[in-house]
């Protein structure tokens, strides 16, 4: 087992996901920031996030912030 140090965003990001209550769409899905899935306003947040997480995925880029703090704790303890 190796053991990497984690960067402060990383630290912040598993604190967050450890102690935030489970927020979830009707697929299953967690809802993007600013999206209450009961206000139909809300639904060009929605869309907006999406198309804009295709786009980085396919230009081989992480599709959310989240995404990009795990590769980069992953390829530190690939490396390690």
């Amino acid at each position: 087992v190796a053991r990497v140090q984690g960067k402060p965003e990383y630290v912040a990001l598993m604190q967050y996901l450890a102690t935030s209550p489970i927020v979830r769409m009707w697929d299953g899905s967690r809802p993007p920031p600013g999206v209450d899935e009961s206000d139909d306003s809300t639904w060009p947040i929605w869309v907006r996030f999406h198309i804009r997480r295709l786009l980085k995925k396919l230009i081989w880029r992480p599709a959310t912030a989240e995404i990009a703090i795990w590769a980069e704790t992953v390829t530190a303890l690939r490396h390690e």
